[in-house]
């Protein structure tokens, strides 16, 4: 079960963050977290690759909690031709090197949550996930 990234306390106006968590991630697609978009209109996240390099990265949408997650970006293209509700990214998030660090901009308006997938180039990467939002309302 993927670990929901817990939030500071959501005040409208204001903006929250969420847990800086680390993840090890194995050579095959493994789910990070889940962040949840209640009440947030723009995620930004970053994703820091402690050690292994990162070779593949996904981000799911959910829009009802009782929906199930669908693929919006996970390709080099996707990320570096950046369109539809993806906002910035700092380039090719499938191909982060260990020790360096990637980031999305997403515009989550209407979205349950979003979750994270990454693949690492060997067993037991470490990545840290960070996010944050601003709170709408």
């Amino acid at each position: 079960m993927a670990i929901v990234l817990a939030t500071s306390v959501l005040r409208a106006g204001s903006r929250t963050e969420f847990a800086d968590t680390a993840f090890t991630v194995p050579n095959s697609s493994t789910q990070l977290c889940v962040i949840p978009c209640n009440y947030i209109q723009i995620l930004a996240c970053e994703i820091a690759v402690a050690t292994q390099n990162i070779t593949g990265f996904i981000i799911q949408g959910r829009m009802h909690s009782a929906g199930s997650y669908q693929t919006l970006y996970s390709t080099t293209s996707d990320f570096t031709n950046v369109q539809g509700i993806l906002k910035g990214t700092s380039g090719d998030l499938t191909t982060i090197t260990a020790g360096a660090s990637g980031w999305f901009i997403l515009d989550v308006a209407g979205m349950e949550s979003i979750t994270l997938y990454a693949t690492c180039a060997a067993s037991s990467g470490t990545v840290n996930v960070r996010a944050g939002g601003h709170v709408y309302g």
